[in-house]
């Protein structure tokens, strides 16, 4: 991440703003850096690091407005200080930002665009659909979210062995593979689908539809409460 005006990479503190133009950002190592803030913004098309090469650089605070047509981003906070908070509002249908939280990331908030949880630790991690553009597709990989909103429209995954703690679910879809593992379930709306082994301590449920039919395997509900949901699962609720 260079300074086009002085050619050299910024320092600690500095906001780092990537307002337009099309060269792409290598994926170097700035973990020593912490950010007051980096702002990718709306007029950006190019791509950010690689899958092979993270741009590793911390900052207070992350916005990334990319428009349509721009490139993949790889966001990597590095093991000395964290992405404080990270808002991504693209406008990129094609785009995709993957983000390892190396030092845990206290706040993610996803208004539009595509996002893939690589690894690491996410505290809060909200998902709001500002209704126009880019409906919000969370995949999680690898990584561990304490508290997860979805409030309105948006697709959430997981393809890895990834750990919801709190899932707070009021629309849109929720689906858990069988390598997944969500602890506690509030669900006021939507679809859930788990195929999810593991454990869930608690599934407190009162809208909406959840859905286990496809998990043959079968797996331990320890309490559930379900007011007015519809619940399938012809295998039954252990």
């Amino acid at each position: 991440l260079i300074d086009s005006y002085t050619g050299t990479a910024p320092t600690a503190s500095d906001d780092a703003i990537v307002n337009s133009g099309s060269t792409n950002i290598d994926g170097v190592d700035q973990a020593s850096v912490n950010l007051g803030s980096l702002t990718i913004g709306d007029a950006y098309t190019g791509a950010v690091g690689t899958s092979g090469s993270y741009l590793i650089i911390s900052a207070d605070s992350v916005v990334i407005k990319s428009p349509s047509g721009a490139g993949d981003v790889y966001l990597d906070s590095g093991g000395t200080d964290a992405h404080d908070e990270i808002i991504i509002d693209s406008a990129a249908s094609g785009q995709t930002v993957y983000l390892k939280a190396t030092t845990t990331c206290p706040r993610l908030v996803l208004h539009r665009g595509n996002v893939n949880l690589v690894s690491g630790t996410f505290t809060d991690v909200y998902v709001d659909y500002t209704n126009t553009g880019v409906a919000p597709t969370v995949v999680c990989d690898g990584a561990t979210v304490t508290n997860f909103r979805q409030v309105n429209s948006a697709t959430t995954s997981t393809s890895g062995s990834c750990t919801f703690t709190n899932s707070y679910i009021d629309a849109g879809t929720f689906t858990a593979n069988s390598s997944a593992t969500l602890t506690n379930v509030y669900q006021r709306g939507g679809t859930i689908t788990d195929l999810s082994t593991a454990t869930t301590t608690l599934l407190e449920t009162s809208g909406g539809t959840f859905t286990a039919a496809k998990n043959l395997v079968g797996k331990t509900y320890t309490t559930v409460r379900a007011f007015g949901t519809s619940i399938v699962d012809p295998f039954g609720l252990g």
